[in-house]
C-alpha cells in the first residue's frame, strides 16, 4: 500500500486501487481524507506511439494540412483552416481540464457543419454563413474554456499548462508498506 504524499495518514491506496481512483477523477486530484492537492508529476508527450489520443491528435493534423493545401490557398475559403488551427492550439492559450479528443472532436464538429454548408455554398451568403458560423463556435470555445478556468482558479491554485497533452502522472508518496495500516479513526 501507498500513502499519499499529501500531508495527512488516511491517504493510503492499495496500487490497483490508486489507479482506478485516478481513472474515476478529473484532474486536479485531491486526497479522499484531508481534501488537500495531491502532489504528483506529470509527464507529456507528442510521439505518435505514445498512446491512441496522440495518434488521433496526428490524424487530425493530416486533415489541417490537407485543408491548408486545399482551402488555404483560396481567397474565399482560406479561414477554415485558420479556424481549425485555432481550435487545435487553445490547451496552449487557456489551460484546460478537458481531455485532449474533446478538443479533436470540435475540430472535427466544426468541420462537418461547415463542409455541408460548403457542399450546398451556391451563394456568398451560405459560405459567410459558413466563415461566421466557425468564428462564432470558437469564441464559444474559448468563452467556456476561460470561465472553467476561472472557476478552477477559485479552488486550486496550481493548474499544470498542456494538461490535454499529458500521457499519465505520476502521485508522489510518503511511505509503503506490505500489509495495511491500522485503522487511523480508531481511539484508544
Amino acid at each position: 500500500m501507498f500513502l499519499i504524499a499529501c500531508g495527512c495518514k488516511g491517504g493510503w491506496f492499495h496500487a490497483s486501487c490508486e489507479s482506478q481512483w485516478l481513472n474515476a477523477y478529473n484532474y486536479p486530484y485531491s486526497c479522499p481524507t484531508c481534501r488537500t492537492l495531491v502532489p504528483f508529476t506529470t509527464f507529456y508527450s507528442f510521439s505518435y506511439n505514445s498512446g491512441e489520443e496522440q495518434k488521433l491528435l496526428y490524424n487530425t493534423l493530416k486533415m489541417v494540412a490537407v485543408e491548408i493545401i486545399l482551402f488555404g490557398f483560396k481567397k474565399r475559403t482560406y479561414f477554415l483552416p485558420s479556424q481549425s488551427l485555432t481550435i487545435l492550439i487553445t490547451p496552449f492559450v487557456i489551460y484546460s481540464n478537458h481531455s485532449l479528443p474533446h478538443f479533436l472532436e470540435c475540430i472535427w464538429v466544426k468541420n462537418i457543419v461547415q463542409y455541408t454548408l460548403l457542399a450546398f455554398a451556391s451563394s456568398d451568403i451560405i459560405l459567410d454563413v459558413s466563415k461566421y458560423f466557425g468564428i462564432i463556435y470558437i469564441l464559444f470555445l474559448y468563452i467556456t474554456h476561460y470561465l472553467h478556468y476561472v472557476d478552477l482558479r477559485k479552488n486550486y491554485r496550481h493548474l499544470e499548462p498542456l494538461m490535454p497533452y499529458a500521457v499519465y502522472r505520476q502521485i508522489h508518496h510518503a511511505a509503503s508498506i506490505a500489509e495495511s495500516p491500522s485503522n487511523t479513526c480508531e481511539t484508544s
